[in-house]
C-alpha cells in the first residue's frame, strides 16, 4: 500500500530533474493542472522549475496566467510561494510595486527566500527585511540580517549600515542611526535584532569606540539577557576580526570579563578571543582574579572556562599553578572516566616543563587506574625522561632571603701572622 505514494514521489522528483528549458505549452499545461480542482500542490515545485529556467519571452506571455495562479494560491502551499518568489525575480520592477507576490507570509519561509536574492535583482525594499529582524526569533533574525548582508557588497554601504545600525544602539548624537518604518514592539527583540544584523557586517572596519558604546551597556546590566548574548557574540567577532584595534581597550575589556563572570555569563569563546587579542597582558589580570574562585567551586564549574588559561600557566604565580594542579588532580581521583579531565590535567603539568609539579607523582598513580592510562604517561614521558641535557639556569649574584628565614649567626676568626723580610738596593744606577 505505501509503495505507490513512494513511488508517485519517486517519479515525480524524477520529472522535475529533467526540467531544463521548458517550452511554452509545458508551461501551460502545468497552469492548467493547477487550476484544477482538487488542486494537485506538488505541481507548483514544478512551475517553479518551469519558471527557473523558463525563456523571459514565454514568462511575458504567460505573465498575467502565471500572477493570478500564484496570488491566489501563494498563502496556501508552501510549494507555491517558492514558485512566487522565483517568479518575482524574472518579472519586471512594476509587477511589484503594489505587490508583495514574492514573499510568503510565514516569516521562517520568507526570510529563507529573501536570503538567496539582493536588493537589485528581486526588487525587495530594506524595509521589508528590516520587518523581519525586528522579528521575536533568533531564527528568523538571522536570517533576515543575511538577506540584508547579501544586499549590500560595497565596502563603504556595508560601512555605512553597520555604523547606523550601532549609533542606533549606542543612542548616538553624532551618527545618523538606522530607522525601522514602523513603531517598536519590544526594545529587547530591536537591540536583539540589530546587534545579530552587525555580527554579518563584522568584517567592517568600523569604530571599536563606537562599537564598545553599542554593546558595553548590554553587559553590564542583565535587563536584556537575549541582546547580552549577542552583544558578547559581536564582540568577540570583532576581535577576531580586528585584533590589533582593541589594544587600546585592553582595561574595557578586562572590565567585561570580569562581569561576565560575576554575573556567571562568561562565555569560553569570548574569553579565548580576548586572550588571543590582549595576549599575556589580560591572563595575568584576569586569570589572579578568576582562576581561584573557579577552583573553589570546581567540582561543578564547567572546565572550559579554566581549560583556555591552561597553556599559560607558567605565567601566573606559583601558588595558583599549585592550586590549579591540586585540583585536577582531586578532581581526577573522584572521575576516573572523565578523559577530558585527565587530558586537561596532563597539560596543566607540562605547562610547567622543565619542572615538575610535586602533584605529578600523585596524578601518575591515578591515570595508572584508568582504561587511558598509556596516553597519559606517553604525554609526560618527555617532562620526566627528557633526552637532552637540563636547561642552563640563570646564576643569582644575589641570594635574597625572606625575614622569616634569616637568622643570627656568630664567627669566629684567628688569623695567622707571619713575618716577611725584604731587602731593596737603594744604589743610583750609573749611566
Amino acid at each position: 500500500m505505501d509503495e505507490l505514494p513512494a513511488a508517485r514521489s519517486f517519479n515525480f522528483l524524477n520529472e522535475l530533474s529533467l526540467v531544463s528549458v521548458p517550452k511554452r505549452s509545458e508551461i501551460k499545461d502545468t497552469c492548467v493542472k493547477l487550476s484544477s480542482d482538487p488542486i494537485p500542490s506538488e505541481y507548483f515545485w514544478k512551475l517553479a522549475f518551469q519558471i527557473r529556467f523558463a525563456s523571459d519571452a514565454d514568462l511575458q506571455i504567460l505573465q498575467q496566467t502565471i500572477t493570478d495562479l500564484l496570488v491566489k494560491n501563494r498563502l496556501r502551499f508552501l510549494s507555491a510561494s517558492f514558485a512566487a518568489s522565483h517568479f518575482a525575480r524574472r518579472i519586471s520592477t512594476d509587477m511589484l510595486e503594489n505587490s508583495d507576490l514574492g514573499i510568503p507570509s510565514n516569516p521562517e519561509v520568507a526570510v529563507k527566500l529573501l536570503q538567496s536574492y539582493t536588493l537589485a535583482d528581486s526588487h525587495v525594499k530594506l524595509n521589508t527585511l528590516l520587518k523581519y529582524l525586528d522579528y521575536p526569533s533568533f531564527l528568523i533574525q538571522k536570517s533576515a540580517a543575511a538577506s540584508i548582508s547579501n544586499c549590500f557588497t560595497n565596502p563603504e554601504d556595508r560601512k555605512k549600515l553597520v555604523e547606523s545600525a550601532l549609533a542606533a544602539l549606542a543612542k548616538s548624537e553624532t551618527i545618523s542611526p538606522l530607522t525601522f518604518p514602523f513603531q517598536m514592539k519590544d526594545e529587547e527583540t530591536r537591540n536583539t535584532g540589530l546587534l545579530i544584523l552587525c555580527q554579518f557586517f563584522a568584517d567592517s572596519d568600523v569604530s571599536i569606540k563606537l562599537l564598545l558604546e553599542a554593546t558595553v551597556p548590554f553587559l553590564t546590566t542583565n535587563s536584556q539577557p537575549s541582546a547580552s548574548i549577542k552583544a558578547l557574540e559581536l564582540l568577540s567577532m570583532f576581535m577576531r576580526e580586528h585584533p590589533t584595534a582593541f589594544h587600546p581597550y585592553g582595561n574595557q575589556i578586562k572590565d567585561i570579563v570580569m562581569t561576565q563572570f560575576e554575573n556567571e555569563k562568561l562565555k569560553p569563546e569570548f574569553l579565548k578571543c580576548a586572550i588571543e587579542t590582549l595576549g599575556i597582558w589580560v591572563v595575568k589580570k584576569v586569570g589572579i582574579e578568576i582562576i581561584p574562585k573557579i577552583m573553589d567551586r570546581f567540582g561543578g564549574e564547567d572546565p572550559f572556562i579554566l581549560s583556555h588559561f591552561i597553556p599559560y600557566l607558567a605565567y601566573l604565580p606559583t601558588s595558583i599553578q599549585m592550586t590549579v594542579h591540586q585540583s585536577l588532580v582531586d578532581a581526577c581521583e573522584k572521575k576516573k572516566f572523565d578523559s577530558q579531565l585527565f587530558t586537561m590535567t596532563t597539560e596543566a603539568i607540562l605547562a610547567l616543563a622543565p619542572i615538575v609539579s610535586p602533584h605529578c607523582g600523585r596524578f601518575i598513580n591515578i591515570a595508572k587506574e584508568t582504561h587511558f592510562s598509556a596516553e597519559v604517561l606517553a604525554n609526560l614521558k618527555p617532562l620526566l625522561e627528557p633526552n637532552g641535557p637540563p636547561p642552563p639556569h640563570e646564576v643569582n649574584q644575589v641570594v635574597i632571603v625572606d625575614e622569616e628565614d634569616k637568622r643570627t649567626a656568630e664567627v669566629q676568626v684567628n688569623p695567622s701572622v707571619e713575618s716577611i723580610g725584604i731587602q731593596k738596593d737603594t744604589t743610583d744606577a750609573k749611566n
